[in-house]
């Protein structure tokens, strides 16, 4: 607007000039006169001028669309190819470990303590696997003011598999001789090594022959053979026994989801204990008395429906049992249900257990839990009998909040008839030994657990269990702990040293006395161990046992080593 108004000024100042330099006419003759009022000065107005727009519009008032018209018109554009055949792809070889077929471990120990293993098998084959398995470790220290506790263990295992179409055919032989002494006593020089010895000879096999196919539709099966026969001898008795079995197992799965099984074993058990064993370190009568024969048989079936389906695991069944000893027969019936429900997926599930069956006592599995017994029936009591685990009912929560870390809680109630416990004896002026017995006991476990580990690299394993007995009258579970504890931890520093931790807590346990029941003090026993790995074929390691160097008792009178230290070597061929 400024710049409109500058221009109009400078062409009235031109025009004014331009009259002023014209000449002026004046008009011939007389024009008049005129009056003429003048009201105020005169001041020139310049009118408004018409302003452009700079941003052009359309008329959107009427507004008619253009008309068009198209065709869609069809050509064919010519593809010429070239067929080149495709390379198959090449899968890459996997990085198969190698194997080895054999591997030596031997180390030596305090307390003239001896270990050796080795193994020898058989490498990578779709035909057939096989191998040998020896093993021995003896110790023959001495226990201050106890008897010599020498014991010696010395196996040899042979096993093979020969692999069919859809079947495969197995079988092992194994021999185990175990050697211990009575060295319940305060006077070491009283009785010698021999008088206080006892070997346990296990000559034991096993044939199967089973299925392996992967069809939904066929039948899958297991039909096999198992016999064992055990000495037990010391210097006062000898008794022996021979245990067979034959089972068969069979199945079919109904449908995706649901499967039908059943198993029936036959198993006769013939157990020959001397009539009158002397006990080591006694002088005994010379009587003659004939051997006390004990057959027993047990013939068991077990059907099984089984249902898994989106992590739900669920079966039912039951477990018949047909028992016939010391002349007396059986017929025992034991519902079976377990349940696994998932509540969150691969986070937190519940379990369920209904179950019961009929536990075989034999003279090896007897001295197995305690070596130091002697086999003889007592007066009004039966040296083998049969537990009956007449109900067992339990419930628990896994949780595994994180794929390296889960714990377990379970509780449960057990109703026992004919449980084993064990008696020493309460001559204070010999050998301690035992005696077995068999009493109605109501168990209450309650188990608790909590596991971490990170890959290869580390691991820890937290376990409790606590137990709650029951008997009739004022008597006690003789050896039966109310608390274990247990721990085991490994590291795996560099893929060259590894080391591991164990802890076993064991709680107060109740003996007999001559005053009456006594009670066993806990312990804790702490292991320790390391492996240097020198090579992929060559190790070194070191074994520390019992750290706290706690001389414990885990029977009446027997007292353990203290501080047990190995070390070592470990060969791959």
């Amino acid at each position: 607007m400024t710049k409109v108004q500058s221009f109009m000024k400078k062409i009235i100042l031109a025009t004014t000039a331009c009259l002023v330099a014209m000449p002026v006419l004046a008009q011939k003759g007389n024009i008049g006169n005129e009056e003429v009022e003048v009201v105020k000065p005169y001041q020139p107005v310049l009118s408004d001028a018409i302003k452009i727009t700079s941003a052009p519009q359309r008329d959107t008032l009427n507004n008619e669309p253009p008309v068009l018209n198209y065709a869609i018109e069809e050509k064919k554009q010519s593809t010429s190819y070239n067929i080149t055949p495709i390379k198959p792809v090449r899968i890459k070889d996997e990085n198969i470990k190698e194997l080895y077929r054999g591997f030596v471990k031997a180390g030596y120990g305090n307390y003239n303590t001896l270990y050796g293993e080795a193994f020898y098998n058989a490498l990578r084959s779709k035909d057939f696997d096989a191998g040998i398995h020896l093993k021995h470790l003896s110790s023959g220290g001495n226990i201050k003011d106890y008897g010599f506790p020498g014991a010696a263990n010395t196996g040899l295992k042979l096993h093979g598999k020969k692999f069919f179409d859809n079947a495969a055919l197995d079988g092992a032989l194994s021999f185990n001789r175990e050697v211990n002494h009575f060295y319940g006593y305060k006077k070491p020089d009283i009785f010698s090594k021999k008088e206080t010895r006892q070997t346990r000879n296990l000559v034991a096999g096993q044939f199967g022959f089973a299925s392996t196919h992967n069809d939904d539709d066929k039948f899958f099966y297991r039909a096999g053979i198992s016999f064992s026969s055990f000495n037990l001898k010391a210097s006062g008795y000898d008794a022996s026994e021979t245990d067979f079995e034959i089972g068969f197992t069979g199945g079919k799965k109904l449908s995706n989801d649901h499967t039908f099984k059943s198993e029936l074993t036959v198993n006769p058990v013939k157990t020959v204990i001397p009539g009158n064993p002397c006990p080591p370190g006694q002088i005994c009568p010379q009587v003659v008395l004939p051997d006390v024969d004990i057959s027993r048989n047990i013939v068991r079936i077990r059907p099984r429906y089984e249902f898994e389906k989106s992590g739900i695991q669920f079966s039912a069944g039951a477990n018949l049992a047909f028992e016939k000893s010391y002349d007396l027969s059986f017929w025992r019936f034991y519902p079976v249900a377990n349940l696994h429900y998932p509540l969150i997926k691969d986070q937190l599930s519940v379990t369920a257990e209904l179950s019961g069956d009929l536990k075989k006592n034999t003279l090896k599995s007897l001295t197995d839990d305690n070596p130091f017994i002697i086999p003889r029936e007592l007066a009004g009591e039966k040296f083998l009998l049969n537990t009956n685990n007449k109900i067992n009912v339990s419930g628990g929560l896994i949780v595994r909040p994180e794929r390296q870390l889960q714990f377990l809680a379970t509780a449960g109630y057990s109703r026992l008839l004919e449980e084993s416990f064990f008696v020493n004896s309460l001559n204070t002026s010999g050998i301690t030994y035992y005696s077995v017995v068999f009493d109605t006991v109501n168990r209450i476990n309650i188990h608790a657990e909590a596991q971490y580990l990170y890959f290869e690299k580390a691991g820890l394993t937290l376990k409790t269990d606590f137990y709650s007995y029951s008997m009739n009258g004022d008597r006690e579970p003789l050896f039966k702990p109310s608390l274990v504890l247990g721990m085991e931890a490994f590291y795996n520093i560099g893929e060259k040293i590894y080391a591991k931790a164990m802890m076993t807590y064991t709680g107060t346990r109740k003996a007999l006395a001559i005053d009456g029941y006594k009670t066993l003090d806990a312990y804790a026993d702490i292991s320790l161990g390391v492996d240097y790995r020198y090579s992929k074929i060559l190790s070194f390691w070191v074994q520390v046992n019992n750290l706290t160097a706690t001389r414990y008792m885990q029977w009446y009178n027997y007292p353990s080593y203290r501080i047990n230290a190995m070390a070592g070597a470990s060969l791959s061929f």
